[in-house]
């Protein structure tokens, strides 16, 4: 898949598309520390389905360029309001995984009726959510710093990746592998980290009940990132609408190590609401 580019506020900013451009949207946001590759064995699905699909690599992350300002969550949200006003995005379906779904929802969460449906998993967009062991490292001043030059050592990356998704094309390990060529693209992962609070998310409690769209939550049996209870939470909480799926076996990337279990759920999820559309 070849991205395209485009420029926002001076600054470069690529991502996929795919599919007619006449055919509802489908928008994709990706996680840390990912690209818009991570949707590379999804995207054909959309297509497939009858949908336009546009994957972005979200600022500072891939072939994207950063903030100039310190980065924060409202900004990412504002990126994602500017990226769709862009495009002459109105209303999408969004796929969303880890971070870009805490970027994601959150957005959905201040523009419910722009918001046609729901894909998402293996995320954490609740007060209830705790930070994973590695997460916490990151947040402390000196040792996010030491965790972030070790996964600029290209071997160590590329050998902790391979753990966690042993089929994964090394052309994805190496866009993904992008922000941490940089100092400003290690400075991005530690504020993504350092700026977001989970706690302050108490007082957006409830606000993803306005949405009314349908709703597939698909996350990994085995996701010691963001734990499959977070699922349950989340459906309990703020999208009661929602479909659950667990798939056994699978982690945290579920995109890229078991496309072909995921496959399936979305096949699934978008002929459901092509057919509420033709009725």
């Amino acid at each position: 898949m070849k991205k395209k580019s485009l420029e926002m506020n001076g600054k470069n900013i690529a991502y996929l598309e795919e599919g007619n451009p006449q055919n509802p949207c489908v928008l994709l946001l990706h996680g840390w520390p990912e690209t818009s590759l991570a949707w590379k064995d999804i995207i054909p699905f959309i297509v497939d389905s009858g949908y336009r699909a546009i994957a972005p690599d979200l600022p500072g992350f891939g072939q994207s360029e950063s903030f100039d300002l310190e980065l924060t969550l409202d900004r990412y949200v504002e990126f994602i309001g500017s990226f769709m006003q862009q495009l002459s995005l109105t209303h999408v379906h969004l796929f969303l995984h880890d971070w870009g779904g805490v970027v994601g929802l959150k957005w959905a969460s201040e523009n419910p009726s722009q918001v046609l449906s729901l894909f998402l998993g293996d995320t954490l967009y609740t007060h209830y959510a705790k930070w994973h062991p590695l997460g916490e490292k990151f947040r402390i001043p000196q040792v996010g710093e030491q965790y972030m030059a070790g996964f600029a050592n290209r071997e160590s990356w590329n050998a902790t990746m391979k753990k966690e998704i042993p089929t994964v094309a090394n052309e994805v390990l190496e866009d993904f592998y992008q922000i941490f060529t940089t100092p400003k693209g290690l400075e991005v992962s530690l504020q993504l980290y350092r700026n977001t609070n989970f706690d302050e998310l108490e007082s957006e409690a409830g606000k993803l009940s306005r949405i009314i769209a349908p709703v597939t939550i698909v996350w990994g049996d085995n996701d010691h990132f963001t734990p499959k209870d977070i699922a349950f939470v989340i459906k309990e909480n703020e999208l009661p609408q929602s479909e659950v799926h667990i798939i056994p076996g699978a982690g945290h990337f579920i995109h890229l190590e078991c496309p072909e279990k995921v496959q399936p759920f979305v096949k699934l999820h978008l002929d459901k609401m092509k057919h509420e559309n033709d009725t």
